[in-house]
């Protein structure tokens, strides 16, 4: 991510190839974290390819979708696995900041879903929702 001239928050989006060894890196304008937090309540979409659903803020990166989570206004949190680069981490990266920020701390999780189209991926994403629902269910008796 970086922030343009303007001050809008960009993200990498693809390298374009001008000619056989020239490339441009494209940027894309997405809405700075900060001002998605004034917003009421918040249904993230995490993924790099999809389309985002009408009603949802798209993000790209765990890192954001934590910093939304952080915000207490998430109702709603859809989650793809692999991201496009696994340095940023993956879906699986904010099933555990959740699983540990409802043991630890007594965070109530939104409802989550997973829209991976990576079936082992999915399976270990949903086996640590169920942990998590396990868990809260668990806590409030």
């Amino acid at each position: 991510m970086k922030v343009s001239e303007s001050g809008v928050y960009c993200q990498w989006t693809e390298f374009v190839q001008l000619r056989r060894y020239h490339y441009i890196l494209m940027f894309m304008p997405i809405k700075p974290i900060n001002s998605r937090r004034s917003e009421g309540p918040v249904k993230v979409f995490l993924d790099d390819e999809r389309n985002t659903p009408q009603g949802w803020v798209r993000v790209y990166w765990p890192e954001e979708a934590i910093e939304l989570l952080k915000s207490g206004k998430v109702t709603d949190i859809s989650l793809d696995h692999y991201l496009g680069d696994d340095r940023h981490g993956t879906g699986y990266d904010v099933v555990l900041w959740i699983e540990e920020a409802v043991i630890v701390r007594g965070f109530k999780a939104p409802n989550i879903q997973v829209h991976s189209s990576n079936p082992s991926a999915r399976v270990k994403m949903e086996l640590g929702i169920e942990h998590i629902k396990t868990w809260f269910n668990r806590s409030r008796l």
